[in-house]
């Protein structure tokens, strides 16, 4: 890698970069992964990567750009470029991330590790800490191109925190093999402040799935691929669809908590909604489309397939967004009859806010496309419920105008949720058995079963 002091001053190869393209500083997050165009010792094209920090350090780096820019006056080019970034004052913090290449030394400290385990694994690179690099050399953005590695012993282990590459990953990290970490040492080690969105989880809390087991999504682990579910295969979407086009991110979320621009989730937003999230905003995870809590997902007998906690989840807990596509009544009127005839029941009708164009105007459909909510199973004692959500205008920067109007549907613990308990919600909360129209037979085993699904 080249000398960290050379990269704010890295260009972009504009022969190959479509402008249109590029990304800048209003686009980073704190937490998101980068994906850097850099180059190696000889000179070749070589990617970076990287984790976006807090927002407080590039002030330092400009002063530092402008003392440079003082001390360089005998070289115009470089004086140009210098000035050139202080005038733009749009730096982003980077904590470099390197590749676990050492397998020896790696074996060492995880005894029961096998080469596969470290396959694309990354660590935070020794002997850098943050730099300061123009968002014009990032070729990737986002806040799932990297997770932390979820396994017994990796997840948490001080300075050498190890990362997996998630396009490469397929769950390997998230599985309870075993790995023993070595003694702690006696002396008091002071670790680095760290912008984890991923909250700490204890595996001996935790529940166990299959070595074989597949990554949908960071937090979310199932038995096999959303394609190749039985019966009802989907592709799996971690943000909503619209007349063919995915939904953004909204930019510049570069606060901790988010609590006061959504409505609809809880009043109480203190502390102590944290807590229930091991720390993390519900909010931000919401406007991140992020799944905070551990779920694996696997087949059930009468049932097809459903949602189990891997870990306890307390009542009042964020759990996870309905995502799927927005449609609207009258399509989703057209499609529900030969949804029926398959018995795909897919579609939830999003209500709205009252005396609002958009009241009682869409529908979710999660049949083709959709996320871990699509697996929920009815149940009539649920312990899950839907709730509509609505996001301040004012956090929706950068998301297309087509999204702002239908609400979030967001899927919130009714109870407490113990340890291997399966994930259900009421289909048709607002009926009673004996308004039922008798067409699909309930298997939920409740001793309150209506006997009736629907």
């Amino acid at each position: 890698m080249r000398d960290a002091a050379e990269l704010t001053d890295i260009e972009p190869d504009d022969a190959t970069v479509d402008p249109r393209a590029k990304i800048n500083y209003d686009d980073c997050n704190v937490g998101d992964y980068v994906i850097i165009k850099g180059e190696n010792e000889d000179g070749e094209e070589e990617d970076w990567f990287g984790q976006a920090r807090d927002d407080k350090a590039p002030r330092d780096a400009i002063d530092a750009l402008e003392t440079r820019a003082r001390e360089t006056d005998g070289d115009p080019r470089a004086c140009a470029q210098i000035k050139a970034k202080v005038a733009q004052n749009e730096l982003a913090t980077v904590k470099f991330l390197q590749k676990c290449e050492n397998l020896e030394e790696f074996i060492d400290e995880f005894p029961d590790a096998e080469e596969s385990d470290i396959t694309d694994m990354y660590q935070w690179w020794q002997g850098y800490g943050t730099e300061n690099v123009s968002p014009d050399t990032f070729k990737e953005l986002g806040p799932n191109i990297f997770h932390r590695a979820r396994r017994s012993g990796l997840g948490d282990t001080g300075k050498k925190r190890y990362f997996c590459r998630a396009s490469t990953c397929m769950g390997r990290c998230n599985v309870e093999a075993g790995l023993k970490r070595k003694a702690p040492a006696t002396a008091t080690v002071k670790l680095e402040v760290d912008v984890d969105l991923e909250p700490k989880k204890k595996v001996s809390d935790l529940l166990l799935i299959p070595k074989d087991a597949v990554e949908w999504e960071p937090n979310v682990m199932a038995e096999c691929r959303s394609t190749d579910v039985d019966n009802y295969p989907f592709e799996y979407a971690t943000m909503r669809e619209q007349a063919g086009e995915t939904e953004k991110h909204p930019r510049d979320l570069k606060s901790a908590c988010y609590c006061h621009g959504i409505r609809g989730l809880r009043k109480d937003h203190t502390d102590d909604v944290h807590a229930l999230h091991g720390g993390v905003c519900p909010a931000l995870a919401i406007l991140r489309g992020m799944v905070i809590h551990l779920f694996y997902v696997k087949e059930v007998p009468n049932k097809g397939y459903g949602i189990f906690a891997r870990e306890r989840i307390s009542k009042g807990a964020y759990l996870f967004e309905y995502v799927g596509e927005i449609i609207t009544r009258a399509e989703a009127s057209r499609r529900e009859e030969q949804y029926m005839a398959n018995g795909q029941f897919f579609l939830v009708d999003i209500q709205g806010q009252r005396n609002s164009p958009s009241y009682m105007a869409y529908t979710m459909d999660m049949t083709r496309k959709g996320n871990l909510a699509r697996m929920l199973n009815h149940g009539c004692t649920p312990n899950v419920r839907l709730v509509e959500a609505r996001v301040d205008e004012a956090l929706l920067s950068g998301v297309q105008s087509k999204f702002r109007s239908a609400s979030r549907m967001c899927c919130i613990a009714i109870e407490d949720i113990e340890v291997g308990e399966e994930l259900c919600i009421d289909y048709v909360p607002v009926k009673k058995g004996g308004s039922m129209r008798k067409t699909v037979q309930c298997d939920c085993g409740s001793s309150d079963c209506r006997g009736w699904i629907f």
